[in-house]
């Protein structure tokens, strides 16, 4: 009897040990054998003069933060920078956006909310320098804007048009058909 005794604690003993490996293999684990992805970038968005024509305009379609890393200098029958999203900062980081003969507006932003441009000059496009029609909420602060609106009789330095008030402060707006229009 004890023979039997002992071959039932042997298999209990073994069962038992094939539950307690079981149980920690759930418990225990190596995690996922993908690996993360990158972390989010806290950077600022970077622009950079497109490589061709084809690069413009410079189409700013998401929310967030943009900064220029060097001069932007459009072509012509194109606009420089369009900001087609609600909610972007546009800092030009005291760098310019340059037109050449025939290229439309520098920098516009049509039909969105919360619109910051800042810290740099816009000059030499046949439209407007800055064009915030109908851009509510929006600012436009330490901005150099010069020898636009060259071509159209509707043009100006700085257009900016909204039912809710937008603030323009600039530096300088010279030599340009009209100066401010709002």
């Amino acid at each position: 009897m004890r023979n039997m005794g002992e071959k039932v604690g042997w298999t209990v003993a073994g069962v038992l040990a094939l539950l307690v490996v079981a149980a920690m293999t759930g418990v225990v684990s190596g995690g996922p054998l993908d690996p993360p992805g990158s972390p989010a970038s806290t950077q600022q968005n970077l622009i950079f003069q497109p490589a061709s024509c084809a690069g413009f305009p410079i189409v700013l379609g998401t929310p967030g933060s943009y900064k220029l890393a060097q001069n932007i200098t459009g072509c012509s029958g194109k606009d420089g920078i369009d900001i087609s999203a609600s909610d972007v900062s546009l800092d030009l980081n005291g760098f310019s956006v340059l037109g050449v003969p025939g290229s439309f507006g520098g920098v516009s932003a049509s039909v969105v909310q919360r619109i910051s441009l800042s810290n740099g000059h816009v000059a030499g496009w046949s439209g407007d320098g800055a064009y915030f029609g109908n851009a509510s909420e929006s600012q436009i602060t330490h901005l150099v804007v010069s020898y636009n609106a060259l071509a159209p009789e509707s043009s100006s330095a700085i257009t900016a048009r909204s039912r809710t008030a937008s603030l323009v402060t600039t530096k300088t707006a010279s030599s340009c058909k009209d100066q401010v229009r709002l």
